[in-house]
């Protein structure tokens, strides 16, 4: 008699995903300023405009200006280019855009977000061009940043990275103060955004690398998102409030099988041999399963809502060869994980933030507001397990729609929104084909 033998091998793969959350930074200040009017009629980039912060290079979070097409042509469009020139002689570029053929002769104001923060800028450059047989016109430019006497954060790190609940969590930081040899950084800790103890203040050096702040461990459980709000002083001037954040969770999704006994299984195949088993996993944000054989999938399913989910495994194993097989359970949270295993390329222009794949340029993702002109900056932040994003309104944004904000999030792959309303996130975005995650739980909401 011809017989066949499989073995099945059980083996687990977790879910890598990143997320979006919130970083601010110091208080902001004008830095230079060119009022003149400028003009040209080229359709390829023109230097227009030289700004030189040379003598007293300053970290520049923004350029703003106005510009304008110089006629009423349907298809005009003027082009604006801002290209910062940093201090190692590196240097990045963002471009705005006006002209709609209705309103195209009014100026518009325009931001232009630095996507450096960590160079001081040496020089600022503005590029204009026309699309059409036409002019456009600039003026009004305006440098952003922190001023060299303001205490600013250079640097911040937290340990352990990432967060335990079995160990404190500490708060380090590097700051300077061009006026101050010595000055204070002030903490207040924040856990699911309940305030946690009284503020703690810290004596540190300038340029110096510092302990400012710790977080008992037994102040704060697994799940638990932690904050520590920063600010500096020098018994004149505090700087602005920035949050350091981080996710207490190491619960990775549990795969039990029913019968230990699958794994190493001998078994004599005919054709109504039958492979029977029945598998749990679990995970508070449990979002997908995947059962393969040999790499190939068996069962897949997403979106799930609840947890434990069980699978009734039954498969016919009589086409199989003679030998050793595998099978694999990959489970997914969707939601969290301890540390990214790489990283993202990104792209910040015309009011939106693009992620693209760095092993796939065709996969992206983008967070874009509904309406651009509401908002004067755009950063994100990479952290050990997320990349944070923050997206600041300008003065008339604010008055005009207070605290609301609305976002589209657009991608090349299939976004799937999960509305989990008894979980600590709510709701939140998982884009499967690309193993991330997007949300936008705010501190305080």
């Amino acid at each position: 008699m011809d017989t066949k033998k499989i073995m099945l091998i059980f083996g687990i793969v977790l879910l890598v995903l990143v997320s979006c959350g919130s970083v601010s930074a110091t208080n902001e200040v004008l830095l230079a300023s060119v009022d003149t009017e400028r003009s040209t009629a080229s359709d390829t980039y023109v230097l227009l405009e030289t700004i030189d912060l040379s003598a007293n290079p300053n970290v520049v979070t923004r350029h703003q200006n106005q510009i304008r097409v110089g006629g009423i042509d349907v298809v005009d469009i003027v082009y604006c280019k801002v290209e910062w020139t940093y201090e190692d002689d590196t240097t990045n570029e963002v471009e705005q855009t006006n002209g709609d053929g209705v309103n195209d002769v009014t100026y518009v104001t325009k931001n232009y977000t630095n996507p450096d923060l960590t160079k001081s800028v040496k020089t600022v450059k503005v590029y204009l061009h026309e699309s059409a047989a036409s002019t456009g016109y600039m003026k009004f430019q305006e440098v952003w940043g922190y001023n060299s006497s303001t205490q600013t954060i250079t640097a911040n790190a937290t340990t352990p990275d990432p967060a335990l609940p079995t160990s404190d969590w500490q708060v380090n930081i590097t700051a300077t103060d061009n006026d101050n040899a010595t000055f204070t950084a002030y903490t207040q800790f924040y856990i699911n955004t309940t305030i946690s103890g009284s503020e703690v203040s810290q004596a540190i050096s300038n340029n110096s690398n510092t302990l400012i702040a710790t977080l008992a461990h037994a102040n704060f459980n697994n799940g638990a998102t932690l904050t520590a709000e920063v600010w500096l002083g020098d018994g004149e001037t505090n700087s602005t409030k920035t949050n350091i954040t981080a996710l207490a969770d190491i619960t990775n999704p549990v795969i039990t099988p029913d019968d230990l006994g699958l794994n190493l299984t001998l078994i004599y195949a005919d054709s109504s041999s039958n492979l029977t088993g029945q598998i749990n996993s679990s995970d508070p944000n449990l979002y997908s399963i995947n059962i393969s054989i040999d790499d190939v999938s068996i069962f897949n399913t997403t979106g799930l809502t609840s947890t434990p989910y069980v699978y009734n495994l039954s498969e016919n194993v009589s086409s199989y060869g003679s030998g050793l097989h595998n099978i694999s359970v990959r489970v997914c949270d969707g939601h969290t994980d301890i540390s990214l295993k790489d990283k993202w390329d990104y792209d910040i222009s015309l009011g939106s933030l693009t992620f693209k794949d760095s092993k796939d340029n065709k996969k992206w993702y983008r967070i874009n507001p509904t309406n651009n002109d509401l908002f004067e900056s755009i950063s994100t932040t990479k952290l050990t397990d997320r990349y944070t994003f923050e997206y600041s309104k300008s003065a008339i944004g604010k008055v005009l729609t207070g605290d609301t904000y609305t976002f589209i999030v657009e991608s090349s792959e299939y976004i799937d929104i999960i509305n989990r309303q008894d979980s600590k996130y709510n709701a939140w975005m998982v884009i499967p084909s690309m193993e991330r995650w997007i949300d936008f739980n705010l501190k305080g909401f």
